[in-house]
């Protein structure tokens, strides 16, 4: 039998392929779009934060769906992804203003800013 870790995985890499993306991550336009309709004002990693209760309340109701688990799972490493990206632009940005920034870390972090607008 396939590990949860790695079904998670798998099916991670399959949304990409199916949407035609590097990587499948839509959470940071949901969070966007709820900002807007509510005027609440929750990140990226706040949205992946509440899928994650949503799948633990459904694994609570039916601890024998094995969907839950490996959702859950995806929702964490996103939500840790989320994390990593704002800490690496945090830091280009405060290289920027003090004026230690290399010509590496500029092209990084517009990348990173960039492969934000695909989803």
């Amino acid at each position: 039998m396939v590990s949860l870790f790695e079904e998670a995985e798998k099916i991670l890499e399959g949304h990409a392929t199916d949407r035609g993306l590097g990587k499948e991550r839509s959470m940071k336009k949901i969070v966007e779009v709820f900002n807007t309709l509510t005027g609440k004002n929750l990140t990226e990693h706040d949205g992946d934060i509440f899928m994650v209760c949503l799948k633990l309340v459904r694994m609570q109701r039916s601890p024998q769906i094995r969907d839950n688990y490996i959702d859950a799972l995806n929702y964490l490493v996103m939500s840790h992804e989320a994390i990593e990206l704002d800490d690496d632009i945090r830091k280009s940005l405060d290289d920027y203003r003090e004026g230690r920034f290399k010509q590496g870390s500029i092209d990084k972090l517009l990348k990173d800013l960039r492969s934000g607008e695909d989803e």
